[in-house]
């Protein structure tokens, strides 16, 4: 059997790079997972309760619009009642070259003013995997950091135990050149 001729500052930092890479392992298999699932789950709950607060109005346009070049989006002044009676208006996106009067869809919160489409389920998702995909990059990189700390650490104890050893060697060699 060959002897080991490791020093035991090389087996240790082994051991914990082991350590690190099953840490690491572990927590992109539950932590990641359970960041995109929980923020899935969040913003699940929050498209149920646009859905159920908020509804569509057919409001007419207040105005005309003119023929624009280009492909963006045109807003203008539109007019809806509201379910008690009252007469509501806001500025939404219509369609080019739209007339006054010409029915456009508003979303309405649960009080009648006027408010943003419900996000989407597909939104949701895609925010639930941003998320798990954001979190397991931040354990990489926190992965990562450690990994060079632990490097720089035991490069540290050994230099210094390099040096050391310089201290008693190098005055022995020294004289021996000299003589």
């Amino acid at each position: 059997m060959k002897p080991d001729h490791t020093r035991s500052c090389d087996r240790w930092q082994h051991r914990l790079r082991l350590c690190l890479c099953v840490l690491l392992l572990g927590a992109l298999a539950t932590v990641a997972p359970l960041a995109g699932c929980g923020t899935y789950q969040s913003r699940l709950h929050t498209v149920h309760s646009q859905a159920a607060h908020r509804h569509r109005v057919t409001a007419r346009l207040a105005a005309d619009v003119p023929e624009a070049p280009g492909d963006g989006p045109h807003w203008a002044p539109v007019r809806w009642t509201d379910r008690r009676g009252a007469e509501r208006s806001t500025i939404a996106e219509v369609p080019d070259g739209a007339a006054r009067g010409d029915p456009v869809t508003v979303w309405v919160d649960h009080t009648g003013q006027a408010a943003r489409p419900p996000m989407s389920p597909r939104k949701a998702l895609a925010a639930g995997w941003t998320a798990g995909v954001v979190c397991a990059g931040g354990l990489v990189l926190a992965f990562g950091a450690c990994w060079a700390g632990l490097n720089a650490g035991f490069d540290r104890v050994r230099y210094a135990r390099w040096a050391r050893e310089w201290q008693t060697v190098e005055p022995k060699w020294s004289r021996e050149l000299l003589s």
